[in-house]
């Protein structure tokens, strides 16, 4: 729908799952940087901490997954 965040390496978007309209933030990482740049254990040490934590001033991570071609994707709650 927009962009609502921009960081060293990823932006964020906000979406809508089609099925259910609930809205989401999701953050896209370029493999291509992620690889060339170092920052591929960061990114997986990220997600594997965000996987396990349950805390309410922690955004909660609810899918993550890479396309086929060239991106990453992190599908998080979206806080108002």
């Amino acid at each position: 729908m927009k962009v609502i965040g921009k960081g060293g390496f990823s932006k964020v978007f906000l979406v809508r799952k089609k099925d259910s309209g609930l809205l989401f933030a999701m953050k896209v990482m370029q493999k291509s940087f992620v690889m060339t740049d170092g920052k591929f254990k960061q990114v997986m040490c990220e997600r594997k901490i965000m996987e396990n934590l349950n805390h309410p001033f922690i955004v909660k991570l609810h899918w993550a997954f890479q396309s086929v071609i060239d991106l990453l994707l992190f599908i998080l709650e979206r806080r108002t």
